[in-house]
């Protein structure tokens, strides 16, 4: 496909909405207008969907609200990505429309993803709500910065600290689940010991738990974290 087939699936799709249609205007793609020119409609057109895309879009919005970005239809695999859902939102962020075009051997069409709308900030930010209050409780949980923004490695999350602590008081001996509970001040420790999911905690007798050698060795690793918080 080249980007000059994308021109008449296109303009199929405008004029059928009763809109005039013209291509490469200046350096615009394709520009479709109401009769009574008060809707001024700009698309362009590209093969991937990357930045230069974005900039040209962004560009037109100069002259008019109603801007789309055209683009082949991709994969559903690829639509279904987290990726092109990212995108979707710059879109969205943007103010800009989103047209796929499908050419096959038997039809070409060309079909509306998203409409250039206003974007609404604050009910994007009330559907967050959640996820927000999560991550404020989850920076409250933890006592120290151990983790270096845009890291791709382990991070030092609330659930890693709880666990140090666990690892902490079963240095010196094993101990029974209720006694963890008491000198951790964490009704859930508990599940902790059960799923023991960094391998730091072993059964010795049902209901008592002692350190196993992972376990002292994280100990060592985050010596300054755990003084931190048992002090």
């Amino acid at each position: 496909m080249k980007e000059i087939d994308m021109y008449k699936p296109v303009k199929t799709l405008f004029t059928n909405m009763g809109y005039q249609v013209k291509g490469e205007i200046k350096d615009v793609d394709l520009i479709a207008t109401s009769d009574d020119g008060d809707i001024v409609i700009m698309v362009e057109f590209k093969l991937q969907f990357g930045f230069r895309l974005i900039l040209q879009a962004i560009n037109r919005q100069k002259m008019t609200d109603f801007v789309y970005v055209a683009i082949p239809k991709p994969s559903s695999k690829i639509t279904r990505s987290q990726s092109f859902k990212e995108k979707i939102h710059l879109l969205r962020r943007l103010e800009l429309g989103l047209i796929f075009v499908t050419l096959e051997d038997t039809h070409e069409y060309a079909q509306i993803i998203e409409e250039p709308r206003p974007y609404n900030r604050a009910i994007a930010k009330s559907r967050n709500k959640r996820k927000k209050e999560t991550l404020l409780v989850e920076m409250k949980k933890r006592h120290g910065d151990y983790n270096l923004g845009g890291t791709n490695g382990k991070v030092m999350t609330a659930y890693r600290e709880q666990a140090l602590i666990i690892a902490h008081y079963l240095q010196d001996g094993p101990k029974t689940v209720a006694e963890i509970k008491d000198l951790t001040h964490n009704p859930k420790a508990g599940t902790t010991l059960l799923r023991n999911y960094y391998g730091w905690y072993e059964p010795v007798e049902r209901g008592i738990y002692g350190l196993t050698s992972a376990g002292l060795d994280s100990l060592q690793v985050f010596s300054d974290l755990v003084a931190l918080i048992i002090n």
